[in-house]
């Protein structure tokens, strides 16, 4: 993929989706043309997107996504959703569980509507505020013609990434100023269900039902699709948050592997966001001198659950979190032991979700959960410091909405933890040239200089 791919969301990946077509029985081939029984095929559509530098939001609805033979079409999406791509920056996650029947499928017809851009007026001195624009598409149907073609087999889960190219899709006029216009550009392809990119690292979800005996629980994801989770013995989890404290009031966000033939969803990491039943996800984007009894600050909402007037989406809302309130890390399986994050060290940038208990338009949180998030950028040439192996630090310049508002180089540290992929290791990031990249990690506050650090967990090349 192109770097300008990734400009905004994982826009180092800028947004990554899956969407998961299981097996089922042969009467869900209803729209087949012909009447013989088919096996039908278990499929995962990725989607990755790539944002513009201020861009903090790009909504736009899947209204359809269809594969043919050049002579049936199957539909590999159960219902229209409006995805975020700028919000799931080198995360995949899964947008649905369906049916469709084996076979070869030449290519794949996707159809989009409602596009909406949110971009950050960031001044010095002045509060950071947000525009809204409702984009113009020049067309609503994309067809991609599928070579080699995508080939779906009856006794395995097969993979499908949409790869929105926002950069190549939002024009800008000669100023470099969005004009509102999209020209909808996707890259289509079959993903290996042996391959990393058809893990799942962001599916967020509310608890319907536990099983404490089989140490598993289901959980229902925005399309309204119910998953299966089991719990493992190398299952990471918060301290205080067994599964045996999971109720129907737990909203959950988790990472793992769909099993290939019972599709159960095998977790690697389970945070809880929430257990009174509402979160508020979004990006910090002001925060206020920490006292000793709260933490105040502004977060650009992405979106709450379930609705409140209080906290609309793409909208700045102000949060007040008490000193009783936990700050947790999400999926926190990395050595950052001398970094902290709490009341104390928020900072602007950071990927949140704000989880506590209603009063009407009240809200008492309770919880503040960081966020794993993507960055994309050149390395600096001669950043890079090595301590031993893969452990040490560099630069890069980052081209989306953190270097937005940090407005300065960042800092990226790495470890043996972190998986480097197109890339020999931390030795590779060398020479006189800029090496375009994208940085999948943890915002955090270095506490001895008070600066920014990314914590990373995956750097890779375009």
């Amino acid at each position: 993929m192109k770097f300008a791919r990734y400009v905004c969301a994982v826009m180092c990946v800028l947004a990554l989706g899956a969407v998961l077509i299981a097996c089922g029985s042969s009467n869900d081939a209803s729209n087949m043309n012909t009447p013989p029984a088919k096996a039908m095929s278990a499929v995962a559509v990725y989607g990755q997107d790539a944002p513009l530098a201020s861009v903090i939001t790009f909504q736009m609805t899947l209204t359809g996504l269809t594969a043919s033979d050049g002579v049936n079409t199957t539909t590999l999406l159960s219902a229209p959703q409006t995805v975020d791509f700028a919000k799931l920056t080198g995360l995949r996650t899964l947008l649905d569980l369906n049916s469709a029947p084996a076979g070869s499928y030449t290519s794949i017809t996707l159809t989009v509507a409602n596009p909406v851009i949110g971009y950050l007026n960031v001044s010095s001195g002045n509060p950071t505020t947000i525009n809204m624009l409702n984009g113009t598409l020049t067309t609503s149907t994309i067809t991609v013609l599928m070579n080699p073609p995508l080939v779906l087999t009856s006794d395995n889960l097969n993979g499908l990434r949409l790869d929105f190219d926002m950069r190549q899709s939002l024009q800008v006029d000669l100023n470099g100023q969005i004009t509102g216009t999209i020209v909808p550009t996707f890259d289509i392809r079959q993903v290996n269900p042996d391959n990393a990119e058809a893990e799942i690292d962001d599916l967020r979800g509310g608890v319907v039902s536990v099983n404490t005996a089989n140490q598993s629980f289901v959980m229902q994801i925005a399309n309204g699709r119910q998953i299966t989770v089991q719990i493992g013995p190398t299952t990471v989890t918060d301290n205080g948050d067994a599964l045996s404290t999971f109720n129907t009031n737990t909203i959950v966000d988790l990472s793992g592997e769909l099993n290939r033939t019972t599709m159960v969803l095998a977790a690697d990491e389970v945070a809880v966001l929430t257990q009174d039943h509402f979160v508020a996800e979004g990006l910090i984007t002001g925060v206020q001198p920490p006292t000793s009894t709260d933490a105040q600050f502004d977060l650009f909402v992405r979106d709450a659950l379930p609705a409140n007037p209080a906290f609309q989406p793409d909208t700045i809302a102000a949060f007040d979190a008490s000193s009783s309130a936990r700050f947790l890390i999400c999926r926190l399986n990395l050595p950052i032991t001398q970094l902290l994050f709490n009341s104390q060290s928020l900072i602007t940038g950071q990927g949140v979700t704000v989880g506590g208990a209603l009063n009407g338009s009240s809200l008492t949180v309770k919880r503040v959960v960081l966020h794993r998030q993507g960055i994309y950028g050149p390395w600096v040439v001669g950043s890079t410091v090595i301590q031993n192996g893969n452990t040490g630090t560099f630069q890069i310049n980052e081209k989306g909405i953190v270097g937005v508002v940090l407005n300065a180089p960042l800092t990226v540290l790495t470890s043996d933890a972190t998986e480097f992929d197109g890339l020999s290791g931390l030795r590779a990031l060398s020479g006189n040239t800029p090496i375009p990249l994208h940085v999948v990690g943890l915002l955090l506050q270095n506490p001895q200089t008070g600066t920014p650090v990314f914590v990373a967990r995956r750097v890779y090349t375009p």
